[in-house]
């Protein structure tokens, strides 16, 4: 039994090995997987429809449509929204999908056909440098890109309705795993600013929108629910755009890549940092948690802390202190135009 288990690791690994390094057979798959998983396509389109706060049917799970050659640019609608902003009918190009603080670079980033690597910064350059000799592309914030989710006079009305809005993203866990934190300890700390609020609106990842042992907690504070959608998902990133714009204060229980997106989109952020620890419920979450030396590891907590220290405060404003770290590790001096970012990447 322990023989044929290796054997089809093994096999799966060398079939992963053959699509990072050869674009036709990476070609050839990703059709294959259209085809399998065509009501995903249809669901995609579908949920853009959805009014924006029906998080259970927006967040529902999708196959893995892989309208992006390179596997991960299928997260968060990050190529179709890079796409779409400046009329490129091929990305190809590796997106890191999200701030990875510290000096970690994925194998795959390194690894893949593609001859360059679309990342956020400067300081994020200099890390992915060291581990390879691709070309190294600093867009800033990958929010910038997003389309709008709703017209104007939509949104003027839901912001009516709204209010003052404090936006809350509890933290998530990473494939694979399970997160743990004390929800009463973060359900006290926005209540001590809810006061200053019309509407508190609280934005789970797709799989915690889907638990509705999560849900009915955050419902019984009177709270409402919302999710950016599932993360093959070409729109994610429109909603959250939208709904960090509808937004007078952000807030969160640790740092994430929407620390910087709202502080682009020049809202106010404050971490109420609590413990928060991942558990692994396969080997991929296992992999997961596993991923850093004690090196990368050290360099890690070093950045979090500082971002942590920053933002430590309940702040009525966007400090410069805080702009400036923003800009460090999210690069909003990196922002590209349209013709900019076609000319990059074409």
């Amino acid at each position: 039994m322990f023989f044929i288990s290796f054997y089809i690791v093994f096999k799966i690994v060398m079939i992963r090995h053959l699509i990072i390094k050869n674009k036709l057979i990476n070609y050839l798959i990703c059709y294959l997987l259209r085809i399998r998983n065509k009501k995903a396509l249809f669901l995609i389109q579908k949920n853009k429809i959805e009014e924006i706060f029906n998080f259970r049917k927006i967040s529902s799970p999708l196959g893995k449509y892989y309208n992006e050659l390179i596997f991960d640019n299928n997260f968060f609608g990050l190529g179709y929204s890079l796409k779409t902003y400046c009329d490129l009918k091929q990305l190809n190009a590796y997106v890191e999908h999200g701030y990875f603080f510290g000096s970690y670079v994925p194998d795959d980033e390194k690894n893949w056909w593609c001859k360059k690597i679309i990342t956020f910064s400067r300081h994020r350059e200099e890390f992915i440098k060291k581990k390879t000799d691709k070309e190294v592309i600093k867009i800033g914030p990958y929010i910038h890109y997003a389309e709008d989710y709703m017209v104007n006079a939509d949104f003027d009305n839901l912001k009516n309705d709204l209010g003052k809005m404090l936006l809350v993203f509890p933290a998530h866990a990473a494939t694979g795993a399970k997160i743990d934190f004390d929800t009463n300890l973060l359900i006290a700390n926005i209540n001590s600013v809810k006061n200053d609020f019309d509407t508190v609106v609280i934005s789970l990842f797709w799989d915690q929108a889907q638990d509705k042992k999560i849900t009915s907690v955050y419902k019984k504070e009177g709270y409402k629910i919302f999710s950016a959608g599932h993360r093959y998902d070409w729109y994610f990133l429109s909603r959250l755009k939208t709904m960090i714009k509808l937004s007078d204060y952000t807030m969160s229980n640790g740092v994430g890549t929407q620390l910087g997106y709202c502080i682009y989109l020049n809202k106010p952020h404050w971490i109420a940092k609590q413990k928060v620890t991942e558990v692994a419920f396969n080997s991929k979450g296992e992999e997961n948690n596993s991923t850093y030396t004690n090196e990368e590891y050290i360099i890690v907590s070093q950045e979090i802390n500082e971002v942590e220290e920053v933002f430590k405060t309940y702040l009525k404003i966007i400090s410069k202190k805080q702009k400036e770290l923003v800009n460090k590790y999210w690069g909003i001096d990196e922002v590209k135009s349209k013709k900019e970012l076609f000319k990059l990447l074409k």
